[in-house]
């Protein structure tokens, strides 16, 4: 997996994929508050890589299998909200 320098300087974006990734952010919060596994899944490639703290998990089938388990756990009174998205 590359890492990007953070200190380089960054790519520019258009307004369309600024936005598109404001959009990808905020349906991802919706998606994992509702318990919509499948919606939130298909956000991500058959390859990706998510860490969350500590925990890794890699490709498409582990991260199902680890939002299931956090879906199968219940409701939680805490929701996701994102403002001010940095894109560097």
């Amino acid at each position: 997996m590359n890492k990007r320098d953070v200190t380089a300087p960054a790519p520019t974006l258009t307004i369309e994929d600024q936005l598109a990734l404001q959009q990808l952010n905020a349906d991802f919060a919706y998606y994992l508050d509702h318990h919509q596994v499948d919606a939130l899944v298909s956000l991500f490639s058959e390859d990706a890589y998510y860490r969350h703290g500590e925990r890794i998990s890699t490709g498409r089938a582990a991260i199902e299998a680890l939002f299931r388990g956090r879906s199968a756990a219940g409701d939680r009174v805490a929701r996701h909200m994102i403002s001010g998205l940095r894109l560097a």
